[in-house]
């Protein structure tokens, strides 16, 4: 196992899950390797004889079991997940699809496009642009299940412009 094979491993977990991967690549650094998400550093993968592991930024903490991860002494901001194979990143591959999702791509952030109903009545986006979508804020809503439109509208008080 080696710095190449946990990232294509990721990159699969990416792909299985309809991410775009032409913004995702491996940059090697003195002690660790990067993979950066949009041009931002997302993850750092680390492997030598004596050990293997991945470290996230520490926010993501809370999504991950206690026993899984340590602190790194050296940079409070992140944290290690100890791996033994590349098999052991199925187990937080909801993490990695969070951190994924988190980053946005460079660029201006927009209300939504044309497509808020039918977006609103299949509870997620419909864009088939994922790279332009990752900038709307209305998917935003969508992924943590707040409807302003359509048939499964569910945040009262919300006027669309069908009623103006």
């Amino acid at each position: 196992m080696d710095a190449k094979s946990i990232f294509n491993t990721i990159s699969s977990i990416y792909e299985e899950n309809d991410k775009i991967l032409d913004s995702i690549n491996l940059q090697t650094n003195k002690t660790y390797e990067t993979i950066k998400i949009e041009n931002t550093a997302s993850i750092r993968i680390f492997v030598n004889s004596k050990s293997k592991y991945i470290s996230i930024k520490s926010r993501y903490a809370d999504f991950m079991d206690e026993t899984r991860y340590k602190a790194i002494k050296s940079d409070k901001h992140w944290i290690r997940y100890d791996i033994e194979t590349e098999s052991d990143l199925e187990e937080i591959s909801e993490i990695l699809l969070k951190i994924y999702e988190d980053i946005r791509p460079s660029g201006r952030m927009f209300g939504c496009c044309s497509r808020f109903i039918e977006c609103s009545d299949a509870l997620q986006c419909t864009n088939p642009n994922r790279k332009h979508a990752k900038n709307c804020w209305y998917k935003i809503h969508l992924d943590t299940g707040r409807i302003f439109y359509g048939k499964n509208e569910n945040v009262e008080g919300t006027v669309s412009i069908f009623d103006l």
